[in-house]
């Protein structure tokens, strides 16, 4: 008995160490790059110049936002729109704030600018499992590593509230987590960014009822996701509004998504 609590007790030690060090290099290295970077491509590629993995570079570039972008709560008051996405990071960077929308498009944009596939995912959250909902939409992000499909969260990695208080302070909560473990908290309003072959609906995450998750579905989002990137953004948004609407307008975050969809459909026709 002494002999294997001693190993288990070396093992986790192990497991601990690994991962407070295993990025302990990129994380100190990416914090920080020279001021005389001043667009998004030229800081992403700074940033991921001597990094050979892809995690690793997905890493660099996530140390980065979330330690220089602050959330910025007079957006959230006064939202502002937008008619392109690029318009957001560029205005993240430039400003070094933003709500979750600016986090996310900020790193997909970095990313991109690598050849990694990432992807801008908006949705609605719970703060931990039995929670209610939060009141505001959040955006995220999905990337592809070695055909692997993870989410990430740098705004909520980036800092937290005390009381009304924002804290710039990192967390490293929310970086490459597996699909079955972020939706639990994290629920896209569109089912293809769960990342799942059999997607929840909106009610079974309300109720917290997961149990699909962990039976073999039909479900190619794989497949889904691939034909969506083809279409031209007209049918794209039509293809978003219609899974949306299928898997169950339960609360108004939801119905405000496909209203804002909507607006977006008619601006581009």
């Amino acid at each position: 008995m002494t002999k294997l609590l001693s190993f288990l007790i070396l093992l986790l030690s192990v497991v601990s160490l690994f991962g407070q060090t295993g990025f302990e290099e990129i994380d100190s290295a990416s914090q920080k790059v020279s001021k005389g970077l001043k667009t998004v491509d030229e800081i992403a590629l700074y940033l991921t110049k001597d990094l050979k993995q892809k995690e690793e570079k997905v890493r660099a570039i996530y140390i980065w936002v979330t330690h220089n972008i602050q959330y910025d709560m007079a957006l959230v008051n006064n939202p502002i729109t937008y008619t392109e996405e690029t318009n957001i990071a560029d205005e993240a960077l430039k400003n070094r704030k933003g709500v979750c929308e600016h986090y996310a498009q900020l790193f997909n944009r970095m990313c991109t600018a690598i050849g990694i596939t990432s992807y801008v995912i908006s949705g609605y959250t719970r703060q931990f499992e039995g929670a209610t909902i939060d009141p505001l939409n959040h955006a995220w992000n999905g990337v592809v590593i070695n055909n692997q499909y993870y989410l990430v969260y740098a705004t909520w990695d980036a800092g937290y509230f005390d009381k009304s208080t924002y804290v710039h302070e990192f967390q490293d909560e929310f970086f490459l987590v597996e699909p079955k473990e972020f939706i639990k908290t994290h629920m896209p309003f569109d089912p293809i960014w769960q990342f799942h072959n059999n997607p929840i609906t909106h009610t079974e995450y309300m109720i917290e009822d997961f149990s699909k998750l962990s039976r073999v579905g039909n479900y190619t989002f794989r497949d889904s996701i691939a034909t969506m990137i083809a279409l031209d953004t007209i049918y794209r948004i039509e293809k978003s509004i219609a899974r949306i609407q299928k898997a169950g307008v339960t609360n108004t975050l939801i119905q405000e998504e496909i209203n804002a969809n909507e607006e977006l459909l008619e601006y581009y026709k």
